[in-house]
């Protein structure tokens, strides 16, 4: 943090706070893709698992809901 009134002074801040959680989403045009909740650290694998099983389904969610406005 530093101060309006005087810039040179300042305060060390070493809060941190750690999350758990990581979201995924995506726009097409203007509308929203996802939100997709990784509920534990997102590695390389589970990313691909993503890739592959989840993210196909909505974009076929996106292409059914599209096709039926």
């Amino acid at each position: 943090m530093w101060s309006d009134v005087n810039p040179h002074w300042a305060v060390d801040n070493r809060h941190q706070t750690v999350w758990d959680t990581n979201i995924w989403c995506g726009l097409i045009g203007e509308k929203l893709l996802g939100s997709y909740f990784y509920e534990e650290n997102l590695t390389a694998r589970r990313y691909l698992t993503f890739l592959t099983n989840v993210l196909p389904l909505m974009l076929e969610n996106y292409k059914y809901s599209k096709s039926n406005q």
